[in-house]
């Protein structure tokens, strides 16, 4: 795995200007969806930035669970999150809105077979599959229209799960639904201890990407090259060459550069700096607006590309993140309002978990992502205790049956 510091990579699932389906070309609902999606984007990543080395993330995946999440909330708590999610239409478009984003992202099917590849027949040159489950507590009552309106608007499958009595059981029925959706590229996004006794639903979405490139690269093409770190540091790794015709734009601080995916409709963003140590420039001045108009300033060009190959994989806990975006009352188990899904106010986010995987080569790019949201019941503490023997203390073994004191003794410095 490479440290990717000198290129800033997204994966685009909203359609290029230009390139777009015509399944959406007069839905206006579906289109602010996805511009808000955008905008969530850049606001998650101006966040998770701030971490060292590569990250991989699908804001689709985590906008896709949060809005289901979204449909139970209400009053302050729906507003709050609308406004995070940057999702301004009502209720009753949104839903129905990015479902039909959500369906016409999954009928996106390209067989190699149909564009004329004889000896990739039967494989996938372009498949995007997007799911969603919830998961909810034996015997616990969720409103109808609560369950029905997920499953209406995004295919939402209801599982009944016990996490009361087996909440790891439950924790790896989870883990295998995301493992078999996501083509088993993401596994174990749960770890144990996430899943508690107080978990009432979990509501989960996966998303699984696999492209060839419009135009692949030659496997004999790709050589070993020097990869700069910064103004100091580097490192050898395998870089694809190819010389064909690309859409290229270019801004003061960075080249823009777009790979299109067999079908034309999807394609990778590639944004590089035009100087080694100028990665966070141009990552402080992405906004969505000047994001898209670059794209749409874009003119075919012969290009001589030059990339490296790369896998990456990423893992978040969102809470912290999501909080400190102004996502407040979701997670307060005094102010949460997700009446929506019981009809009580007696459920809280405990947790939002995302897990993610991509790895790029001469055929083109297979990605996988999923996100899962922990709703706990209010009056129930998260974790019983924390007990952190990070001081001087003393310890005793005893025998209870005698209730003799058979050994006692002290620890100052457990490092002598």
């Amino acid at each position: 795995m490479i440290r990717a510091n000198c290129l800033l990579i997204l994966i685009s699932v909203a359609m290029l200007l230009g390139l777009a389906s015509p399944a959406l070309a007069g839905d206006d609902d579906s289109r602010t969806v996805a511009k808000g999606n955008t905008a969530f984007a850049l606001d998650l990543y101006s966040r998770l930035k701030e971490q060292p080395g590569n990250f991989f993330f699908s804001p689709f995946s985590v906008t896709a669970a949060l809005v289901m999440t979204m449909a139970g909330a209400r009053g302050n708590t729906e507003t709050e999150m609308a406004k995070v999610l940057r999702q301004d239409l009502s209720r009753d478009r949104l839903h129905p809105a990015l479902g039909s984003l959500i369906r016409d992202l999954n009928s996106r099917k390209v067989k190699a077979d149909e564009e004329g590849d004889p000896n990739a027949a039967g494989k996938p040159a372009f498949e995007l599959v997007l799911a969603n489950s919830l998961f909810g507590q034996k015997g616990f009552t969720f409103l109808p229209e609560f369950i029905e309106g997920n499953r209406k608007a995004y295919d939402a499958g209801f599982s009944e799960l016990d996490f009361k009595a087996d909440p790891e059981k439950s924790r790896l029925a989870i883990n295998a639904w995301v493992a078999e959706k996501t083509r088993k590229r993401v596994t174990d996004i749960l770890a144990p201890g996430m899943v508690k006794t107080d978990t009432r639903l979990a509501l989960a979405n996966a998303l699984y990407f696999i492209a060839q490139w419009a135009a692949p690269f030659k496997v004999e093409a790709t050589q070993e090259g020097t990869f700069r770190l910064d103004a100091k540091d580097s490192v050898k790794v395998p870089f694809m060459h190819k010389m064909d015709s690309y859409r290229i734009a270019e801004t003061e601080t960075h080249q823009v550069l777009i790979l299109p995916y067999r079908g034309n409709e999807l394609a990778m963003v590639i944004l590089l700096p035009k100087t080694v140590d100028g990665l966070a420039s141009v990552e402080a001045g992405l906004k969505p607006e000047e994001f898209w108009a670059t794209l749409r300033s874009a003119k075919w060009a012969d290009v001589e590309v030059t990339i490296p190959k790369f896998r990456i994989e990423s893992f978040f806990n969102l809470k912290d993140t999501l909080l400190a975006l102004g996502m407040k009352d979701a997670f307060s188990d005094v102010s949460a309002d997700f009446s929506g899904m019981t009809g009580k106010k007696d459920l809280f986010v405990g947790l939002v978990i995302h897990k993610s995987f991509v790895g790029v080569d001469e055929k083109g790019t297979e990605a996988a992502a999923a996100t899962v949201v922990l709703m706990t019941l209010k009056g129930m503490p998260q974790k019983d205790k924390d007990f952190l023997a990070d001081h001087p203390f003393l310890f005793s073994i005893v025998d209870f049956k005698t209730e003799s004191m058979l050994f006692l003794g002290r620890v100052s410095n457990p490092a002598k």
